[in-house]
Order: structure tokens, then sequence, then C-alpha cells
């Protein structure tokens, strides 16, 4: 089915990335690579990318807990992980040649530090129903294309890998971080095969972490193409999360929410966007969530691990506020409202119902009105369409006041 389901029931997914994905490891390192003449980095948020340190997840749970839906459970963050890292030691010694690395079960000792309780922090939200793991990718960058830099001594690549950081995203956006791209212009992407043995691997090393394979996953930067859809299907995944945006001229598939593809794969396309630790984004998100369950579609909410973080730049203080005051803003206007995950999302696309945690069955229904479809539109052209809609149709009555 290649068209829009829309929902009897006011559902709202976190769907997060990054998580698990090594950048810098600390302000000291960060220093150093300035000091080596990379004026640049500290220009892009995503230059500050390190990885969550434990107290960052358990504050982030803090925050959850405190809230809860109609069924009286809590917020839960579908976390796409990054599986891997690379092995600095194993790589320099092939020559930067071969490609190795380590998996988040094999913890991260040496130069990172206060990570030792990281896994087991991970685990803990998992239990306590606060984190659903998704899979995001093996490392998160085309490590083909890192290797050649450093076998032709790119400088930046060089004393990045000196820190055992892979790159400095601000100065590589076009070469590297696209995880199934040969190139990146003219854009060309990975053949099947070399597609198939990162996805294998990332998936073995998913299960070695969690304990099962993962059924929803998201293309790093929202980029892939059919083959890497055949290879998905293959290693059993299920559900595919989508962005509504293409980056640049790179190639991106543009799929509706719950549509299929040959596969029988289901999109759970995002369409809120909430990036926490910058300006306004609790406000235009509330004043999205409020439009589409006026309209009754679910709120797929994308937001990134960065906004959590406090090693590097303390991100997490301001983004944790926000978090609190849009979950208070939701179960205020929405008492209704249920948290899920994306795999429950997509089960309710594919059959009509998912399970809750205390294992009761929801039934959702699901029809096809004749409102445009929202999830293609950034905000403002999605605040402008379905304001002129919505002035045609007294029955979905008034926009809330958290629109602006």
């Amino acid at each position: 089915m290649n068209s829009t389901l829309y929902l009897d029931k006011k559902i709202v997914i976190f769907d997060s990335d990054d998580w698990g994905m090594p950048g810098i490891r600390d302000i000291d390192a960060f220093q150093r690579l300035k000091a080596k003449g990379n004026s640049q980095l500290g220009q892009s948020d995503w230059d500050y990318y390190s990885l969550e340190l434990p107290e960052d997840m358990e504050t982030l749970y803090s925050v959850l807990n405190n809230h809860s839906d109609a069924f009286g459970f809590p917020p839960v963050f579908t976390c796409n992980f990054v599986v891997a890292r690379p092995d600095y030691e194993k790589i320099k010694q092939s020559g930067f040649k071969e490609f190795h690395t380590l998996d988040l079960s094999q913890g991260f000792s040496g130069m990172w530090k206060n990570r030792d309780s990281l896994l087991s922090t991970y685990m803990e939200g998992i239990t306590r129903g606060l984190v659903y793991p998704g899979y995001h990718g093996l490392c998160h960058f085309n490590y083909e294309a890192w290797l050649m830099a450093l076998q032709n001594g790119e400088r930046d690549v060089l004393d990045c890998f000196e820190e055992q950081v892979s790159y400095i995203p601000s100065l590589r956006t076009k070469t590297i971080c696209y995880d199934y791209l040969a190139n990146v212009d003219p854009a060309g992407f990975l053949p099947l095969e070399a597609q198939e043995d990162k996805i294998k691997k990332g998936i073995e090393a998913f299960k070695k972490i969690f304990g099962f394979l993962p059924v929803v996953t998201t293309a790093p930067q929202y980029v892939w193409n059919q083959d890497t859809e055949k290879v998905w299907h293959k290693y059993g995944i299920r559900y595919i999360g989508a962005g509504n945006r293409v980056a640049g001229k790179v190639p991106s598939l543009r799929h509706r929410l719950g549509e299929r593809n040959q596969w029988g794969m289901v999109y759970l396309t995002r369409n809120v966007v909430f990036e926490p630790r910058r300006r306004r984004s609790c406000q235009d998100a509330i004043t999205e969530i409020d439009f589409l369950f006026n309209a009754q579609q679910p709120a797929i909410i994308e937001t990134h691990s960065i906004n959590f973080h406090s090693s590097i730049k303390n991100f997490r203080e301001k983004s944790l506020e926000g978090l609190d005051r849009l979950l208070y803003l939701i179960e205020k206007k929405h008492p209704e409202v249920i948290y899920l995950d994306s795999r429950q999302l997509g089960e309710i696309l594919e059959k009509g119902y998912c399970y809750l945690r205390n294992g009761e069955r929801m039934e959702v229904k699901t029809h096809q009105p004749n409102i445009p479809y929202l999830g293609k539109f950034y905000f403002y052209k999605k605040k402008s369409a379905l304001k002129r809609y919505m002035r045609k149709l007294s029955n979905y009555g008034q926009i809330g006041s958290g629109s602006s």
C-alpha cells in the first residue's frame, strides 16, 4: 500500500540516531586537534560529537521516567545504534590497508575514559522500557574512502587518527560520512556485495551486543538504495526509518509513512524535527504535533544523541529541559497520547495492532481520509499547508495554543 495510513489514536515515537557512535573523546583531544591547524573544528555542532557518558543516559532516563501516557507507560526512545568503531591499532599495523572494528560489547578502554559502565547503562534503559535499540550502521561512515585518505597521507584524517578519531565532520561531509555510497560527487552506491559485507557484520555485532536481531533500521544520513533494502530484508529488517529530506545532491528515496517496498518492508517516515539544543525546537515540535494529531497522523519525532551529550560541549542540560517541556505539553494538551517505540508502530502499520509493554494487545484502526500528506514537508511548509486545509474543515477543531 503506497498511501499514508491515518490512525485513530494519538501516538508519539521518538526515533533517535547516532547512539554508540564515537566522535572526539573529550575536550583535551578536541583542543589538540584544533591546535594542529584544524581551525574549522567547532564551526558545526556535529564537530562536538563525542560518545554519551553513562550519566548522560541516566539523566535522560530520569526525565523520561517522570512522564507517562494514557496507559501509564513512560516515553521510550528508539535509539538507533552505531554498533562498532575502528580498531586503530590493527588498522595502523596493516598500513591503513585493512579495516578492523571493535563492537560495543568490547567496551571503551584505553584512551576513552569514564565509559566503563556505558553498555550496562544502555541495558538498564532497555530493561526499564525507556530504550528500544534499532540498527543505524556498522561505523556510520565510508571506511573504504577513509582508508584511502589515510594511505594518501591527508593531514586532517591523520591528525584525527592519532587521537583515535575517524574524521572531523565539518571537513569531510562530502567524502566520508555516507555509509552505503562509493562516492558522493558524482553520487554512486557501493555494489550489493560490498553493502552486504557491511550490513552482515553490523547485524552480527548488533546481535552480539543486544542478544537479538534488529527489525528496525535507519540509514546514516538517510541515504540508501534498493540494494541496501534487499540486504536489510535478507538479514531480518522489517521497518525502515526514513527522513523527509534529501541530503544535498545525494540521491535519496522518498517514501510515505506506511508505504511498503517489494519485500513488504514498511517505511516509518519521520514528520517532526526535535533538536532541543537549538532555539525554538520545543515550540516548533509541539506545533507540529498538534497539526499531526488534528490530521490523525502519528508524530514520529526525529532527534539525535548529540543533544544529550556533555563531555565536550554541554548540550545535555538545555536539551533535557526542552525534552521535559515538550513531554509536559504533549501530556497536558493530549492526555490520551500513547508512547510507543518504532517497532510497535511498524507492527501497527503492518498488522493493525501491537503489543504494549504489559503484554496487552492494542488494536489501532487505520483509514485514508482526503487530507494532504504531511510527512514530505518540513515544518514551515507543513504549517502553511495544514493551516490552509484546516480553515476548510470545521470537524477538526482549532489548532492548539502551542502554534505560532
